[in-house]
């Protein structure tokens, strides 16, 4: 659905980007996609490829992340 009107490369498996993007909301998958199609258009691509998708996923979960949760290098 959130894919539709997106034009997306042959390389792209919508089933391995479900696997990516399990708890995340229809909005999330929205943002994610958009977020692939800004990477794209930098790289001046006529089309969504896998590595874009990948690369907005880590970006929108990173930013997902809760801003109270504790980092250590010892865990």
């Amino acid at each position: 659905m959130h894919a539709k009107d997106k034009l997306l490369g042959p390389d792209v498996v919508l089933e391995d980007v479900a696997r990516r993007c399990l708890g995340m909301s229809g909005a999330d998958l929205a943002n994610v996609l958009n977020e692939a199609a800004i990477f794209s258009a930098r790289k001046k691509k006529e089309q969504i490829e896998s590595e874009d998708i990948f690369d907005a996923i880590d970006r929108i979960q990173i930013g997902l992340e809760k801003k109270g949760s504790n980092f250590s290098a010892d865990r």
